[in-house]
C-alpha cells in the first residue's frame, strides 16, 4: 500500500471484497464522504478506491496484533500510541493464500 502498488494490492483482495468495493452503489456511497466531496473527488472504480481511500488510510499502518478467529480466519490489528486497538483488515486463508475479506 505505501508503495501505490494498485496490482499488487488486488491480488490480497477476495473476490466478494472485490464485488462490494467495487460496487457503483458502494463508490457513490463513499464518494459521499466529506474529505473526498472537500477535494471534488468522485470514485468511479476499484482503482480510484484505493488511490483516494486506501492510500490514505492505510500507507503508514502496521499489524500489531492478530486475533484468530478460526483455522481459516483472522483479524488484523494496529494498536495505537494510547493502547486502543483498531481492525485493520479480516482475512480468509483460501487455496490462493490470504485474502482480505469483508
Amino acid at each position: 500500500i505505501r508503495r501505490k502498488d494498485f496490482y499488487a494490492w488486488v491480488d490480497y483482495l477476495g473476490e466478494s471484497y472485490v464485488e462490494v468495493v467495487s460496487s457503483p452503489d458502494f463508490l457513490a456511497r463513499i464518494s459521499e464522504s466529506a474529505r473526498l466531496r472537500s477535494q471534488n473527488i468522485v470514485l468511479r472504480d476499484l482503482k480510484d478506491y484505493f488511490i483516494y481511500v486506501v492510500v490514505p488510510a492505510r500507507a503508514n499502518d502496521r499489524v500489531d496484533d492478530i486475533e484468530f478467529i478460526g483455522q481459516n480466519r483472522v483479524k488484523a490489528y494496529t494498536v495505537t500510541a494510547d493502547g486502543k486497538r483498531l481492525r485493520l483488515y479480516d482475512l480468509e486463508r483460501t487455496g490462493h493464500g490470504w485474502k482480505i475479506v469483508n
